[in-house]
């Protein structure tokens, strides 16, 4: 059934005045055997669309002897529901790239109990939370790479000087003056141990203006038109 703004009133007004539904709601999962079979539960769940994914996801988690080995784990926020984990009890997950909303360190500190290595650094750790304080976590310190996903409210020059990431991308590069830039490649040069650190800047349409800002901070720079 398709999801609209429409059912959510339907949904609320039958809800208010004690009707029944118009419609059967209904969640369905669905596997496949190693051998073939397909098979298929579908069962009437009226409750609210995140409470019927945490159910799929812990039906699909369920019962598994070994680790569950996956390259990515995320848990993301979604609008007017914020950010819910359901998972089953016991599990234990192996992933090397991990992504969340909301306060990094809190997520960080709550997912290492289901983390089969907790003590592995990720090999990418992105956050649409990142703040500067979070640049004393280890985990944040240790990802080889490190990624900010549309943060508007964090000052993005003064994160570069905080966290020690050779790897860093930044996503909203609309927060950062072509001045900032320059301070930025300022505070490398002045820091020891930042040899072969890389600031990727996404999404980034141009890079004569940031080139020219950082050609003026610095005597012999060479900007080449591209």
């Amino acid at each position: 059934m398709h999801w609209s703004g429409t059912n959510y009133v339907i949904r609320f007004q039958c809800k208010r005045d004690n009707r029944p539904l118009p419609y059967d709601m209904f969640v369905q999962f669905t596997k496949k055997s190693p051998d073939g079979n397909v098979y298929i539960e579908r069962l009437q769940y009226d409750k609210t669309l995140m409470e019927a994914r945490k159910y799929l996801i812990c039906k699909f988690l369920e019962n598994r002897p070994v680790v569950t080995k996956i390259r990515s784990l995320g848990f993301w926020a979604l609008p007017y529901d914020g950010l819910i984990i359901g998972l089953p009890e016991g599990i234990k997950i192996d992933a090397q790239v991990f992504g969340t909303s909301g306060h990094l360190s809190e997520v960080l500190q709550r997912v290492e109990t289901i983390l089969e290595h907790p003590n592995r650094p990720f090999t990418r750790l992105e956050s649409d939370g990142l703040k500067l304080g979070d640049g004393q976590n280890p985990k944040v310190r240790e990802a080889r790479v490190l990624v900010l996903v549309n943060n508007w409210q964090v000052d993005v020059v003064a994160l570069c000087r905080e966290v020690p990431n050779k790897h860093f991308v930044i996503t909203n590069v609309d927060l950062i003056q072509p001045g900032g830039y320059a301070t930025i490649v300022e505070n490398v040069s002045n820091a020891e141990g930042t040899l072969g650190t890389c600031y990727e800047f996404a999404k980034l349409r141009t890079g004569r203006d940031p080139m020219t800002a950082i050609a003026q901070r610095f005597e012999n720079a060479i900007v080449e038109e591209t």
